[in-house]
């Protein structure tokens, strides 16, 4: 995998493609880098969900051996269900919770040692988000959710930098990528740069095992905009069909399997692991 330092921007290659493409048109510094909300110890950070977004990605720099707590509260008699997963700039899950924040559903992961200094990744999403969209959730649940509000904090470590470092790989049509889920490195970050209005599918393939893979794929600002579990006609591997992107710029994909969230509580193997190709056009 190649590592990705953003002390400067990365410098795009256009395609230039017929057919069914995908088409790189950078047109500013800000269009080809991932901008997270930076987590700061200490400091509540209040956001909501939308009808289209129920999962967010922030970030934050810390140091190996720092024990951190980070919590996602909902507001009283919300609706909302909380659900937190720490992950490695590596691709390692740290960590997760569903409920044992201070109020009733809330999440909070506590007293949980960094094992490196470097990135770390949050996703704030709900349980149910973990694996579907709020129609999806919806669908499942047969309620709605009526109260969007969240606020997360931080506390335990903090490094005074905006600069990510995590593994990533380029995802583009002529560069598929071979990707290899673990117990120790559950999940693979890919990246692409794209005009607003291109439509793109993302797809898991067959590399040689039945595997049951999820997709997530992020905007630039680590807002969740698809998500999926089971595609359409290809057992348990995920595709994000056709999906009209909102904006110029860069967008990060995650690939993994089911029950990511919890593979650092398996004991001995974890049935999740294998290889899969990862593929967008």
């Amino acid at each position: 995998m190649k590592m990705l330092t953003f002390t400067s921007r990365i410098v795009a290659i256009g395609l230039i493609l017929v057919g069914l493409v995908l088409v790189v048109n950078i047109t500013n510094a800000q269009d080809d880098e991932f901008t997270p909300a930076m987590l700061v110890q200490g400091e509540i950070t209040y956001n909501s969900f939308s009808e289209e977004v129920n999962a967010h990605l922030y970030a934050f720099n810390g140091r190996a051996n720092d024990y951190v707590t980070i919590s996602m509260i909902q507001p009283d008699r919300s609706t909302l269900d909380p659900y937190l997963v720490l992950l490695g700039g590596d691709g390692a899950v740290i960590a997760s919770d569903d409920d044992s924040g201070p109020r009733l559903f809330s999440a909070l992961i506590q007293n949980v040692m960094l094992p490196t200094d470097g990135t770390y990744f949050v996703l704030a999403t709900t349980k149910l988000g973990e694996r579907f969209d709020f129609e999806g959730v919806a669908d499942n649940t047969r309620e709605t959710v009526t109260d969007f509000d969240y606020e997360i904090l931080l506390e335990g470590t903090w490094v005074d930098s905006e600069e990510l470092d995590y593994t990533s790989q380029s995802l583009g049509n002529s560069s598929p990528i071979t990707a290899t889920v673990s117990k120790e490195i559950p999940v693979v970050y890919a990246h692409f740069t794209a005009r607003g209005g291109d439509r793109v599918t993302i797809t898991t393939e067959n590399a040689g095992k039945a595997m049951d893979t999820f997709l997530y794929l992020f905007d630039a600002e680590g807002n969740r905009i698809a998500v999926n579990d089971d595609g359409e006609g290809i057992g348990y591997f995920s595709q994000i069909s056709n999906f009209t992107l909102p904006d110029n710029g860069f967008y990060v994909v995650i690939a993994t399997s089911y029950g990511f969230n919890t593979a650092y509580q398996a004991r001995g193997d974890w049935d999740g692991a294998g290889t899969f190709r990862l593929t967008i056009r």
